[in-house]
This record gives C-alpha cells, sequence and structure tokens, in this order.
C-alpha cells in the first residue's frame, strides 16, 4: 500500500506540471473556472474538451461568461507543442487508467475521473484556482526568483 500511496502522489505531481504546461504554453492562458472544467471524455450531457488535431493535441474552453448577454458560448482552442502533446497523451493512454485501476483495486473506488483536472480521491470535483496558483508560484520562484500567480 506504501507503495500505491506513492504512485499516486507521482501521478498528482504529474498531472501538476501536465496543468503547467497547458495553462503556459498554449497562447493566451485561460479562465481557470473553464479551464479546470475540461474533460477527457464525452459524458451524457457534454462533450470531452480535449482533442487531436493534425497531430497535436487541442482543448477547448468554453467560456459562459458571455452566456448571460448573448445567450451563446465562447469556444476558445488551445493547442499543445508536439513535445507537450506527447505527455498529454502517454499520461492519458497509460497513467491515468493505472491509476484508476489501483484506485478501484487498492480502495474500492469505482468511479472514473472525467475531469481532466481532479484528485482521485473526489472525482467529481475539480481542482480549484490554489492548486495552480501554487504550483505557479513553485514554478516561477524558481525560475525567476520570484514567484507569481494567477
Amino acid at each position: 500500500m506504501d507503495a500505491v500511496r506513492r504512485y499516486l502522489k507521482a501521478e498528482t505531481n504529474l498531472l501538476e506540471n501536465i496543468m503547467l504546461l497547458m495553462y503556459l504554453r498554449s497562447g493566451q492562458a485561460p479562465r481557470s473556472t473553464e479551464f479546470f472544467s475540461l474533460q477527457c471524455f464525452n459524458s451524457p450531457s457534454t462533450s470531452r474538451g480535449i482533442y487531436i488535431h493534425n497531430g497535436s493535441i487541442m482543448y477547448v474552453t468554453r467560456h459562459s461568461k458571455a452566456r448571460r448577454v448573448t445567450n451563446q458560448e465562447f469556444q476558445v482552442a488551445r493547442y499543445l507543442t508536439q513535445k507537450d502533446s506527447n505527455l498529454l497523451i502517454c499520461y492519458l493512454t497509460y497513467v491515468r487508467p493505472f491509476t484508476d485501476m489501483l484506485q478501484r483495486v487498492c480502495y474500492g473506488r469505482n468511479q472514473s475521473r472525467h475531469l481532466l483536472f481532479s484528485s482521485a480521491e473526489s472525482p467529481e470535483n475539480a481542482w480549484k484556482v490554489d492548486i495552480l496558483t501554487k504550483a505557479l508560484k513553485r514554478l516561477t520562484k524558481e525560475v525567476c526568483g520570484v514567484g507569481f500567480g494567477v
């Protein structure tokens, strides 16, 4: 069980790094509320937000803020670099299913995570902006000497 806990912690760290890559390296940074609502799988009422287009990963965020005024969603597609795309594909193909299997076998949690940024312990709840802020401050402090938040 100790090895399982270490693996799950490493998976969370990897997902935080993927979050930073997607946030920083795919054009203008998305709003955190839309960013954390990205889904990996289609659900009965919504489509996923991650797609493959011309060999690269793109993700689509849906801004519902304008819906109140225009009654339409504003959708933005952001593309990842080839290296970042490969990392996300490997994560979604190998790491995520293995983590879900560990949760099912070792902890009896039989829920799959539709949200990309959610914890294995509570898969129905998206991460909050403080996780992004902490990771961003840690990275920028390491690189720039000064921590920047969202």
